[in-house]
């Protein structure tokens, strides 16, 4: 699942990944073994062996090699396998906080606010949410509410009128 270079500099690069627990289960399954006997083989425990197989735990280098030991299946394609899921669920969370800063810059009137200079012309998404957290003074998008909430007018209310 590696990098595989297309034409030119470009490089290809999946939108998926499997967790390295989804591979172990197909090996152990294809050896007729259950888990708790497989972790009695490879000298983990079961708990261990079925975090790993539903994707909470990761397979460290010492896990690999007690995999390689047991599967023959060598233990850096393990790590691989692992480094791969590692890289994917970073893209994925990169991925979901532009989506959040795009959605956080949107509320705004960029052009006008570029425009009379209360922030930086840029096409860095990044940048120019750091500029608005500055501009507004909060510490991220999620305390604008804080932030709106502190500047509600509260008009006085008659008792005798609607």
């Amino acid at each position: 699942m590696g990098v595989v270079k297309a034409e030119g500099n470009r490089e290809w690069t999946p939108d998926w990944a499997t967790h390295p627990g989804e591979h172990l289960a197909e090996y152990i399954e294809s050896r007729g073994w259950n888990q708790a006997e497989f972790a009695r083989l490879a000298d983990m425990t079961p708990k261990l062996v079925s975090t790993i197989i539903n994707g909470v735990n990761p397979v460290t280098a010492e896990t690999a090699l007690k995999l390689e030991r047991v599967l023959g299946m060598k233990a850096n394609i393990w790590t691989s396998l692992q480094a791969n899921w590692d890289l994917h669920q970073a893209r994925l969370a990169k991925e979901k906080q532009l989506d959040e800063a795009s959605k956080f810059v949107s509320c705004f009137p960029v052009k006008e606010l570029i425009d009379r200079g209360a922030l930086r012309p840029t096409r860095d998404i990044s940048r120019l949410v750091e500029d608005l957290l500055r501009f507004i003074g909060i510490g991220g998008p999620h305390a604008m509410q804080a932030r709106f909430d502190s500047l509600a007018v509260h008009h006085r209310q008659s008792r005798a009128f609607n």
